[in-house]
């Protein structure tokens, strides 16, 4: 069973004109946690945290000009 917020979807990725829609069973209860929140409080995620983190870092430093990266084209 596909659920969202612990909420079973009765149909998922419905089309629309603007987007993509999801039928849920009842409403959604609010969020207790923020993305950052839940990906550093999951041990399986922490790889992918570490990656998002050297993404940011990366993206600040080839902004600012302070990278040894040779552009290729």
């Amino acid at each position: 069973m596909v659920t969202a917020n612990c909420v079973p979807l009765i149909y998922a990725d419905v089309l629309a004109n603007n987007g993509v829609v999801h039928v849920v069973d009842s409403v959604l209860p609010p969020a207790n946690q923020s993305l950052q929140q839940l990906i550093l409080s999951r041990r399986e995620l922490s790889t992918f945290a570490k990656s998002i983190y050297l993404f940011i870092y990366l993206i600040i430093h080839i902004k600012k000009g302070k990278h040894n990266i040779k552009r290729k084209l």
